[in-house]
């Protein structure tokens, strides 16, 4: 079953998560809410207990990446790997933790 979610609104979304306005969690809620499913309904569409997908959307629970994978097909999304565009100054070397304390 292919979803037709409101092409306007998942661009706005699309463009907030680009932005870093959006975590995953929340962004899969405002995807899932765009296309109109409830948690439920969504979790059976994704093949997911209702209880992992909640815990999944809540950012809750340590889901598997099999279970984040099922929980974004019906979106047509995937996973992918990609720089920060703005990454935490405390994560990108010991070097700079060192400047930063002394």
């Amino acid at each position: 079953m292919k979803l037709k979610p409101d092409l306007k609104h998942r661009a706005e979304l699309y463009a907030a998560i680009d932005r870093g306005e959006l975590g995953f969690p929340r962004a899969l809620q405002a995807l899932r809410r765009s296309i109109g499913k409830t948690q439920a309904e969504y979790a059976e569409l994704a093949g997911l207990s209702t209880r992992i997908f909640k815990e999944i959307e809540q950012g809750r629970g340590n889901p598997t990446l099999k279970s984040i994978r099922k929980a974004i097909k019906p979106l047509a999304l995937d996973i992918t790997v990609c720089r920060i565009k703005n990454p935490n100054p405390y994560q990108s070397g010991s070097q700079k933790i060192r400047n930063d304390v002394s």
